[in-house]
């Protein structure tokens, strides 16, 4: 965070040290000259409760090389997010207070410490009235509260939902396709990098190896009509069921994809509140099923005249099978790459005992953000890293639980 003086030069503020969560900070002021930067002299931690709310703000300083440890800062708030007069210390300014928001209010010691106006990114929230300052965009769907209410009247055990709702896609799967144990984890790890925390698992393999193996099996049907079941003919009959009419046929996915999204959308909209947005994360053969799945949650928008309130602006896919013919949707704003060094059909993964699918590529048009932690991974998910998935969510929770639509999504 910078700030520029009257010299022309700019004073280093606040510079975060583990991402950009406010874990801990690095507090100024520091010239930076445009070549050089000193070192700072405040390093700041922030400790949490369970609802993102800092607590204490503590650290140390090194005024010439002598170390000085101690609480900066401490919080104690009333339910909505003022905070106590007399329990309250705070001579810092640009925290992140309340619900881990920007508190724009200043020095919140003494009688300043009940007030607070913070910046939740679509809208600016005063915890001292415990209300918003603008209507809520979907206040219709609450008639019974005010359409400024914050939580819904119940921010002790809630903070305002974000609205924004992560649709994980998988790929091949063995019977659990549509639920989270598919993602060994890897689903947990991107919620908590993007900061949003609303689930639904969609199976975007049709039902995994069953269809395939169904189809390999009605391949055979028509050419063992002329004696040669079993035989070459029939290995080929399948062989052709399989890559024209299974689930290996990127093709059908994205058909697949497209009446599961416009099935699924009514739900979709239902469940976003605050925001309007939907991500979408997709492993290996879920990756085309999105293609579609997209088309089919815009036909439902375009059909009901929601195009213009609800947007798809975040889609992350994860080693992408078949991913040279599946470039980015352009109904989604921004669309994003990673892929195992090791996938792919390499023979060097093969050797080191890792799975490694051939056609397996980068999903042309998307922001490619593999890193070196990808290098050595071959095509299972759960081992992939999380390395520069944006944080584009408001750190928002909900109460929902996680939408799961099983095996095919039969659920």
């Amino acid at each position: 965070m910078y700030k520029q003086n009257g010299g022309g030069a700019a004073n280093i503020e606040k510079r975060y040290i583990y991402g950009s969560d406010q874990i801990a900070s690095l507090s100024g002021p520091n010239t930076y000259s445009g070549s050089s930067i000193t070192a700072l002299p405040e390093r700041l931690y922030e400790l949490r409760d369970h609802l993102g709310n800092t607590r204490v703000v503590f650290g140390h300083n090194t005024p010439s090389n002598n170390l000085a440890s101690g609480i900066k800062a401490y919080f104690n708030y009333y339910a909505f997010g003022s905070g106590q007069v007399e329990r309250t210390y705070s001579p810092l300014s640009s925290l992140f207070t309340y619900n881990n928001k920007r508190n724009v209010s200043g020095n919140l010691t003494g009688v300043n410490a009940a007030s607070g106006l913070l910046d939740y990114g679509a809208r600016w929230y005063r915890s001292d009235y415990g209300r918003w300052m603008s209507i809520d965009p979907l206040a219709g769907k609450y008639s019974f509260v005010s359409p400024y209410n914050y939580a819904l009247n119940t921010p002790i055990q809630a903070k305002d939902p974000d609205g924004q709702v992560v649709i994980f896609i998988n790929g091949m799967h063995a019977g659990d396709g549509g639920q989270a144990k598919y993602w060994g984890g890897y689903d947990s790890r991107a919620m908590n990098q993007l900061k949003d925390y609303s689930a639904r698992y969609v199976d975007g393999a049709l039902g995994g190896i069953a269809n395939t193996k169904d189809h390999a099996i009605k391949g055979l049907m028509p050419v063992s009509d002329i004696g040669i079941y079993g035989g070459l003919g029939g290995m080929l009959g399948s062989a052709i069921r399989i890559l024209t009419s299974s689930n290996v046929s990127y093709k059908i996915r994205i058909e697949a994809g497209k009446n599961q999204g416009f099935k699924d959308a009514e739900s979709i909209v239902n469940n976003l509140t605050d925001g309007e947005s939907i991500k979408l994360v997709t492993h290996s053969m879920g990756t085309a099923f999105a293609r579609g799945y997209v088309q089919g949650i815009q036909k439902y928008l375009n059909k009901n005249n929601l195009a213009s309130k609800v947007k798809i602006d975040f889609e992350l896919d994860v080693n992408a099978f078949q991913g040279e013919k599946l470039p980015r949707s352009p109904l989604v704003q921004q669309t994003y790459n990673k892929t195992g060094g090791l996938d792919g059909g390499s023979v060097s993964a093969i050797a080191a005992g890792l799975i490694s699918v051939p056609t397996v590529a980068p999903v042309p048009g998307a922001i490619d953000i593999s890193t070196n932690a990808d290098q050595n991974k071959g095509h299972a998910i759960g081992e992939m890293s999380t390395e520069n998935i944006p944080s584009i969510g408001n750190a928002g929770t909900t109460t929902q639980k996680p939408i799961e639509q099983g095996v095919n999504n039969g659920n």
